[in-house]
């Protein structure tokens, strides 16, 4: 296992794994279509929510730089 802050490393990814489950649904089921004008960017914009609650860094708009 790593060291701390990771430590709870499956805790995290059991999160992260519920998010993006979640979020498939509504995409699949289309259940943002009437409230989110560009649904494509609002399921980037919610999957980099979702990593970086669980402490990974995700680069927006084809931001790379560190």
């Amino acid at each position: 296992m790593p060291e701390a802050p990771f430590s709870d490393v499956i805790e995290r990814g059991i999160v992260l794994w519920s998010n993006l489950i979640g979020l498939l649904v509504f995409q699949v089921f289309s259940r943002t279509h009437d409230s989110v004008k560009d649904e494509a960017a609002f399921f980037d914009y919610a999957v980099a929510v979702a990593a970086e609650s669980i402490g990974l860094e995700v680069p927006l708009d084809g931001d790379t730089t560190d």
